[in-house]
């Protein structure tokens, strides 16, 4: 899953407080990127800041999301909210 926030550093140290692992850390001092977490239970997400480019808001907006291995959605979702991993 991947968040998309606005204050990385708040966002970072409140991973951290409820447990998360950092996996892979970010260039800080870029206008946007990532950085790769893992919850407690070893399950991976993403915490990213920036802004998206156009295409990106597109693609996330509508995304294919498998509920089982013979059927699949398309369930809409906003820029900024969670993203199917």
């Amino acid at each position: 899953m991947d968040l998309h926030v606005k204050d990385l550093k708040q966002a970072h140290e409140q991973a951290m407080r409820l447990g998360a692992r950092l996996l892979q850390a970010g260039d800080l001092e870029s206008d946007e990127g990532h950085q790769a977490y893992a919850d407690p239970a070893g399950h991976p997400f993403c915490i990213g800041w920036g802004q998206l480019l156009a295409d990106e808001r597109r693609q996330r907006l509508c995304e294919t999301v498998a509920f089982s291995p013979h059927e699949r959605t398309t369930l809409p979702r906003t820029a900024t909210s969670l993203r199917a991993w």
